[in-house]
């Protein structure tokens, strides 16, 4: 779009997961906070080209991603809030020009909310020693003791 002086949109669908520290799903959730990142850093670069960002941040979404669950529980249950798929395009061509992040559904809204309220980095510190309450990480010990 640069070299041949054209404007136009890039989009990025991320993840609420990306805003705090998702045990066992670690790579998912890293990869989704670094879109985000990734979006919010380039959308000044290309802004004054006509060129603009956008990063949408769904809440749990109806697709296959759900069918992958592996057993997880918490996965599972995101499944009950699911929105349909065309919610996140709906969102991505109500918020093209607008904004750069914009967040999508209760999940969302309520995990940006927390951030806001409790502190990420004690949010961080206190998840390792809350993990044995977590019914995905009991399952994930016990596969781990049966190999």
């Amino acid at each position: 779009m640069l070299e041949n002086k054209q404007k136009g949109l890039i989009t990025f669908t991320a993840s609420s997961a990306g805003f705090i520290a998702c045990p066992l799903s670690s790579i998912y959730a890293s990869t989704k906070c670094f879109l985000a990142t990734y979006a919010a850093s380039l959308a000044p670069e290309v802004k004054e080209f006509g060129i603009d960002v956008l990063v949408v941040n769904p809440s749990p979404i109806q697709s296959r991603f759900l069918n992958n669950s592996g057993g997880m529980k918490v996965l599972e249950s995101s499944g009950k809030v699911a929105a349909p798929p065309s919610v996140v395009a709906d969102t991505l061509f109500a918020s093209a020009g607008r904004c750069v992040v914009r967040d999508q559904g209760v999940i969302s809204f309520g995990l940006k909310l927390l951030v806001k309220i409790v502190d990420w980095n004690f949010i961080s510190d206190l998840l390792p020693h809350l993990a044995f309450l977590m019914e995905d990480y009991n399952n994930f010990k016990k596969k781990l003791k049966q190999k």
